[in-house]
């Protein structure tokens, strides 16, 4: 899921992200027997690391930058809520497209499918028998 969003974050919403160079979802299927992530590493420190010693122009200048970024992410609509997988990994919605800046983009590459962040899972909630998407509202 990871690789999903760091290329669309690139591709899509022009927002810097690593590059990733190889993964595998499928912890059976490949020799190394787990999922894995090679990537670039970002250079720096995590911002918790440093926030409080930064001076107040400092945490202004990551405040429009993250402001900045966040615009970017608004601009993009999707036809339906889920996750974004690879369209061989799922069967695609009828009509699955997103809008960025007011025109529909139909991607062969990607699709929307079923959600899967923590909130679907967490408290027990993954073993519930619950339709996931995707969905259009």
């Amino acid at each position: 899921m990871l690789t999903r969003l760091v290329w669309e974050a690139r591709k899509i919403l022009d927002t810097p992200a690593p590059r990733v160079y190889t993964w595998n979802s499928q912890a059976k299927s490949h020799p190394v027997g787990a999922e894995f992530i090679i990537m670039d590493k970002i250079k720096g420190v995590p911002l918790s690391q440093v926030w409080s010693t930064m001076k107040l122009p400092q945490k202004l200048q990551v405040l429009l930058a993250m402001t900045r970024l966040q615009k970017q992410w608004l601009s993009v609509t999707f036809s339906h809520y889920g996750s974004l997988y690879y369209t061989e990994d799922v069967r695609p919605p009828a009509g699955n497209h997103f809008v960025k800046d007011g025109k529909v983009v139909k991607d062969s590459e990607f699709a929307i499918g079923p959600a899967t962040g923590r909130d679907w899972c967490d408290a027990g909630r993954s073993n519930l028998d619950v339709e996931k998407g995707p969905c259009t509202s």
